[in-house]
């Protein structure tokens, strides 16, 4: 492979990450930043070379109030998100996410930061909302209403429940991708004057998971507005209907 091709290949990989507003940040297994993103770095108010060679707790400590922060970056810890607000800048909420990977032997930690302060949501309702999503083993899944395409910016753990794939494999994408041969396009064409005009919209339609099988989705859609009422974000709740629920024994579950 060129230099260009790979010169390409990361210049591209940099503007999807841009494009889906996610800040990252890698540490080594000693927990020093190896490599951050601009909009990592300026979502918490940092110049990024300040944060280049550090301990992640010289820089988070003094700026967050985030609980179990040491398990979003412990190298050898499990899959974790969390809510974050930042002091003293009026309630801005931030959802971090930790993975780590394996390279040449040596472990790193990949955090995401996503900056959810306009979802028009406070940060103990999202708390409770995740809670009861969990609860009835809903997924929840947030697209940008600015971007072209509503492409997704944050799902749940749930999300990879349902349906297989994992959020580094949507996020950046349009929904469409969970419809297949049989997905109702009546109901898609509903979803879509919905989205047109801005409105709530509650739907059973066939979806289908990373692995080909089909499922009925018990889908709502919610636009979310700022201060000025404009359409900033839509908020899907999805579940998994199963052979208990009317609309889900259709497909044998």
């Amino acid at each position: 492979m060129s230099i260009q091709t790979l010169a390409l290949e990361n210049t591209l990989l940099r503007r999807g990450v841009e494009a889906a507003r996610l800040g990252l940040c890698i540490v080594d297994d000693r927990e020093i930043v190896v490599q951050v993103t601009e909009l990592f770095a300026n979502t918490l108010g940092i110049d990024p070379d300040a944060i280049l060679g550090q301990h992640y707790r010289g820089f988070l400590s003094p700026r967050l109030r985030m609980h179990n922060f040491e398990r979003v970056f412990a190298v050898h810890g499990p899959e974790i998100a969390c809510e974050a607000e930042i002091v003293n800048q009026g309630r801005r909420m931030l959802l971090f996410e930790g993975r780590t990977f394996l390279h040449d032997n040596y472990s790193f930690r990949v955090i995401s930061l996503l900056d959810i302060s306009d979802f028009g949501v406070t940060r103990d309702r999202l708390i409770e909302l995740r809670r009861q999503l969990d609860a009835v083993r809903a997924s929840i899944v947030v697209a940008d209403a600015r971007a072209h395409d509503l492409p997704i910016v944050y799902v749940n753990a749930q999300f990879y429940e349902v349906t297989g794939y994992r959020p580094s494999e949507v996020i950046g994408r349009n929904c469409r991708f969970l419809q297949g041969p049989n997905t109702e396009q009546d109901v898609v064409a509903q979803m879509r004057k919905a989205f047109a005009q801005q409105h709530t919209c509650s739907v059973v339609l066939t979806n289908y998971r990373k692995d080909g099988s089909a499922f009925r989705n018990e889908l709502t859609i919610s636009p979310l507005m700022d201060d000025h009422g404009t359409v900033t974000h839509y908020v899907a709740i999805q579940r998994a209907l199963t052979s208990r629920d009317p609309l889900g024994s259709e497909l044998g579950h």
